[in-house]
């Protein structure tokens, strides 16, 4: 590998004694055995497809290998100048996964900007070394590898014994490890490819799961929209003529009919509104028309909606604004519905008692709406599925509000989401996010 370091080695035998045949003879089957458990290794890295497994599996066989007590594998950091452990064996805690060491003052980092191996027969006292490990670590002899492929260094290779453990490394143990390091550069690239095509493949799973979900919402309001037109035409027939009954009775029993009567009529009447507001949010679920979109001031929104909400006197009104408030680009009837909608069930969670608070929120490109009450909030149980139809913890009710208002909000290129509970610990909030729009009376 270039300008590498001194290595241990031994005089070579005399070569005409059966000595000498016999040692040479026991050096070559001990390197075949360490070829066959470097082939032995590499086939186990190219069967992991995960890098924290192909790093784990390579420092361990590593120290394994050429008889170590610990084995590193050192990768460079996003900032270009430190190297992290990213696997470790039989480091005695000392050097944990995550540490870093300063590329341009360490042993590895030495390997890593030449290219090429560092031995160490005292680790403690050489210069070289990164200065907390030296006072920290209790090997002496070390060897570092660099990784590398096709001239570009990934990380480094390292392998380390305590004091008095071993002798030093010796050259046929770089070469080995400068074998397995070759390897071990292949297998990382695999496994990052691994990972992106694995992060590519659940990101297009997550998108088509995501259009899978839209095309049977779609077809879920086609059909809901179809079934709707007919049932309200239906519905809506016999509630007209239940409503001109009433009308009549009143007019033939006059302006005092008996008490009992009187509670009978008003029931029937509150009935018949009820199960025209069912089907009208029918209607509203399955038939979102194409908004009309114009600057409207967000504040005169949720004034009129608060109008119409009515809170009564047993409700404290809060106001959240900014000192100049963003209009927003919206639908103005379709905004109305959205915000009328969260009033009502602030108010209703709160049971007409307790404080409402309304705010606006200017973000850049949107501009956010709240609502948020001092309710009980909404249940863990129901969170998740707030916006699907017929979700709903209301005794009454089909459970379509908000799912009609979060439609609304996204015809509008907006959303409607729930966040998490208020400040202090109570209620619900809800958000209106609509693009922002510039104040006609500002120009621009």
């Amino acid at each position: 590998m270039g300008n590498q370091e001194t290595l241990k080695g031994s005089e070579p035998p005399d070569p005409d004694s059966p000595e000498a045949y016999r040692t040479l003879y026991a050096q070559a089957l001990h390197q075949q055995a360490q070829l066959r458990a470097v082939d032995e290794i590499v086939r186990a890295l190219n069967a992991e497809h995960h890098l924290d497994a192909v790093l784990g599996l390579a420092a361990r066989r590593a120290a394994e290998l050429v008889g170590a007590s610990g084995g590193f594998v050192l990768l460079p950091t996003e900032d270009g100048e430190h190297l992290e452990v990213a696997a470790t064996h039989n480091s005695d805690g000392k050097v944990v996964k995550g540490l870093r060491v300063p590329i341009a003052r360490s042993l590895n980092g030495y390997a890593f900007r030449l290219g090429t191996a560092v031995t160490s027969e005292d680790v403690a006292r050489d210069p070289r070394a990164d200065p907390r490990l030296r006072e920290a670590v209790n090997f002496q002899h070390a060897l570092v590898v660099p990784i590398a492929r096709m001239g570009r260094v990934l990380g480094t290779f390292s392998v380390a014994s305590p004091r008095g453990s071993r002798s030093g490394f010796s050259a046929e143990e770089l070469s080995l490890l400068e074998r397995l390091a070759g390897h071990l550069a292949i297998a990382i690239e695999n496994a990052r490819s691994h990972g992106a095509l694995e992060e590519r493949v659940e990101e297009r799973t997550r998108a088509l799961e995501a259009a899978q979900e839209q095309l049977v919402r779609r077809e879920r309001l086609a059909i809901l929209g179809r079934m709707a037109g007919g049932v309200s035409h239906e519905i809506r027939n016999p509630l007209g003529v239940l409503r001109n009954s009433l009308f009549f009775l009143r007019m033939v029993l006059g302006e005092h009919p008996d008490g009992d009567v009187r509670r009978q009529l008003e029931i029937m009447e509150q009935e018949v509104d009820r199960a025209n507001r069912i089907v009208g949010d029918l209607l509203d679920y399955a038939r979102v028309r194409e908004p009309s979109l114009r600057p409207i001031d967000p504040v005169k929104a949720l004034e009129k909606a608060l109008a119409e909400a009515a809170p009564g006197p047993a409700v404290a009104l809060r106001w959240e604004l900014p000192p100049s408030v963003p209009w927003i680009q919206a639908d103005p009837d379709q905004v109305h519905t959205i915000l009328l909608n969260l009033l009502r069930n602030a108010l209703q969670a709160m049971e007409s008692r307790g404080t409402l608070t309304l705010g606006v929120i200017f973000g850049g490109e949107y501009t956010d709406l709240t609502v948020r009450d001092s309710g009980p909030g909404i249940p863990e149980a129901v969170r998740e599925r707030l916006f699907e139809p017929l979700v709903t913890t209301k005794v009454k009710g089909l459970g379509l509000g908000l799912a009609t208002a979060r439609n609304l909000a996204e015809v509008q290129h907006g959303s409607l989401d729930a966040l998490g509970p208020s400040p202090d610990g109570d209620g619900a909030t809800f958000r209106l996010r609509l693009r922002a729009a510039v104040n006609p009376s500002q120009g621009g």
